[in-house]
């Protein structure tokens, strides 16, 4: 009797143990014949540029099927099945079936009017990612902005959210929206890139290479900023990277190495193209920063990703082939 006095309340504790590893053990199982099922990938927004990238680069690798959103049909690559919809803002419920992770390149700096811009840069996001977790997907990737940090010129995971704009407001709120929604069974990963660049183009970076190209001349500050960017082909690397290590939280895909403009002069004379920085003082480049401060930020001003924060890509583009890219050719090339 005073084995049993003692070996009981072990043997109850030891009963629940077993209980508490079954139980383990079947949400491991759950948690596998889920992810088994659901190996499908979603993009949303499959046709912009950055889309199309990360489509190209799926498709030289070996995956599972891949369902991509878009508001015109185009090219379909390997695995992949279109959707066409007339409006992002009304996803079809059952394009989120079998789906495990989903990307959102859908998204607007500009539109008619605040509340189309907010219509694709939060509602359709929050939506999409309420639809796959309500499905029973595991992970939501939406390709956020350095917007939402303003003017801030060195940024890291610590640097405070302060957009300035109506974008930057805008993305902002959909990467709060969507962090909110995480939970230990549904991931949300908000991807930060700076100015996306490539063969079609960088906004304003490619305008100013073309008047640089066609003076020979660039007036510039005194202090050159360097400043972070990522060639579209290594934003699709690092997505590809962030979704196949199923990360978590808040992200930064950059270029390896920072940009600045003797870089972009370095580039432009490999070419044969005989161009030179001039340097004009400070004062002059003070007024340019009241009169036209978006201007002046996405060209002359500093806005660095912390290099330690930054997503490794393997087998990068480098930065001077990239820019090449950008560079207009002329007829007789």
């Amino acid at each position: 009797m005073a084995r049993s006095g003692v070996s009981e309340p072990l043997f109850r504790g030891h009963n629940r143990d077993r209980r508490r590893r079954r139980l383990r053990r079947q949400d491991r199982q759950h948690l596998i014949r889920r992810r088994g099922v659901n190996q499908t990938l979603l993009i949303i927004g499959g046709q912009s540029r950055s889309g199309l990238a990360f489509r190209k680069l799926l498709a030289t690798v070996a995956r599972g099927p891949v369902k991509v959103i878009v508001r015109r049909s185009g090219p379909v690559f390997a695995n992949e099945t279109e959707i066409v919809v007339g409006d992002y803002v009304d996803l079809p419920t059952d394009a989120f079936e079998g789906v495990g992770s989903a990307v959102n390149f859908v998204g607007a700096a500009r539109a008619p009017s605040l509340a189309e811009l907010r219509a694709l840069n939060v509602e359709v996001p929050l939506e999409a990612a309420r639809r796959l977790k309500q499905h029973g997907g595991t992970g939501f990737f939406q390709l956020s902005s350095l917007s939402v940090y303003g003017g801030a010129k060195d940024i890291d995971s610590s640097t405070p959210v302060a957009p300035v704009s109506s974008y930057g407001r805008s993305k902002a709120d959909a990467d709060t929206g969507l962090t909110d929604l995480a939970d230990d069974r549904f991931r949300t990963t908000i991807v930060r890139a700076p100015l996306i660049y490539g063969p079609d183009g960088g906004g304003k970076l490619s305008q100013l290479i073309r008047l640089m190209v066609r003076t020979g001349r660039l007036p510039v500050p005194e202090i050159l900023e360097p400043r972070s960017m990522v060639h579209v082909d290594n934003l699709a690397i690092g997505l590809k990277s962030l979704i196949e290590a199923e990360a978590t939280g808040l992200r930064f895909v950059a270029d390896p190495e920072p940009f600045r403009m003797d870089r972009l002069v370095s580039v432009i004379r490999k070419e044969g193209r005989d161009v030179a920085l001039v340097g004009l003082p400070s004062p002059v480049f003070r007024l340019l920063k009241l009169a036209a401060p978006g201007v002046y930020g996405s060209l002359y001003g500093r806005s660095l990703i912390r290099e330690g924060d930054v997503t490794p890509l393997a087998g990068a583009l480098p930065l001077d082939e990239g820019l090449a890219q950008l560079l207009p050719r002329s007829s007789g090339r």
